[in-house]
């Protein structure tokens, strides 16, 4: 599903490099807008970053024996890494969204 995503928003990364405005009333966008609305223009690929996040944590997080301190070790590495990666880079249009 996320390689189908990134399928969907590469081809439309032009138009949706555009400032919000443009974005807003066009409607060769309206499908895909749950995977970009409330996302600042250069940050229009975020969806795929979350959800490759939350895969990640399932995929891995599953095979390692639950219980153990390696698994909570790796969750919360990951968990630390996407909210520096998210500090640093603010992805959303609205303050609020991003603190």
């Amino acid at each position: 599903m996320p390689l189908l995503f990134a399928v969907f928003l590469k081809r439309n990364r032009e138009v949706l490099s555009t400032p919000q405005e443009l974005r807003e009333h066009n409607p060769s966008l309206d499908s895909l807008r749950l995977l970009f609305e409330g996302y600042r223009p250069e940050f229009f690929y975020w969806e795929l970053v979350s959800t490759g996040r939350r895969l990640f944590l399932i995929g891995v997080l599953v095979v390692v024996d639950q219980g153990n301190v390696l698994q909570l070790a790796i969750g919360l590495f990951v968990g630390l890494l996407t909210i520096t990666i998210h500090t640093r880079y603010w992805p959303f249009e609205g303050n609020l969204e991003n603190t």
